[in-house]
């Protein structure tokens, strides 16, 4: 039997549900507001005569359209990029059960910021495919590090505790190594 009554119950999804309809829509305003709002100086009347050549035509003939395109695309990467970022630390959170897990609990951050300094410290330049090698070199180091954990966690017989405390290992191996290599060379991330 729940000792949670049927009343705080309702109360706690009503809540919940002015709580993501107002997220919502203040998301949806800062949207609206941040596209008359940028370094190329364009005065709110410029703005909305790229959104009207946008909307009419979806030509970017006039150059406050292809700001404004610019504007919208970038924006549109930022929602995507923040709720993937929320989805990962919910995902992380619920899968093991703690407030306050993120992609440091693992290691996995460590692993993609010591590979690009790796790269950056080995001079390695151009693309693999269309991708840049500095768009490549973070993804390959925290999926080696993941990959890693779950070869460590076969080996430990797939218990919770013995994976979060690899991981914490591995995350603090791994933020050394880095500081050494930046402490050995303080200028190897500057582009000077």
């Amino acid at each position: 039997m729940s000792s949670v009554q049927p009343g705080a119950e309702s109360g706690t999804r009503r809540r919940d549900t002015v709580v993501l309809i107002g997220t919502t829509v203040v998301l949806i305003a800062v949207m609206c507001a941040s596209i008359f709002f940028g370094s190329s100086g364009l005065r709110p009347g410029e703005v909305l005569k790229g959104l009207r050549t946008l909307a009419q035509s979806g030509s970017k003939s006039s150059p406050a359209a292809q700001i404004v395109m610019l504007r919208l695309l970038r924006i549109g990467l930022g929602v995507l990029v923040g709720a993937s970022l929320g989805l990962s630390g919910f995902l992380l959170q619920t899968a093991f059960r703690n407030p306050l897990a993120d992609s440091y609990l693992l290691g996995v951050s460590g692993g993609a910021q010591l590979s690009v300094t790796l790269v950056a410290l080995f001079g390695i330049s151009g693309a693999v495919g269309i991708m840049p090698v500095m768009v490549i070199a973070p993804l390959a180091g925290a999926l080696g590090v993941l990959v890693l954990l779950l070869m460590i966690s076969k080996r430990l017989g797939h218990d919770l505790l013995a994976f979060l405390l690899s991981g914490l290992a591995l995350s603090y191996m791994l933020n050394a190594m880095y500081s050494i290599l930046v402490s050995a060379r303080p200028n190897i991330l500057s582009h000077s």
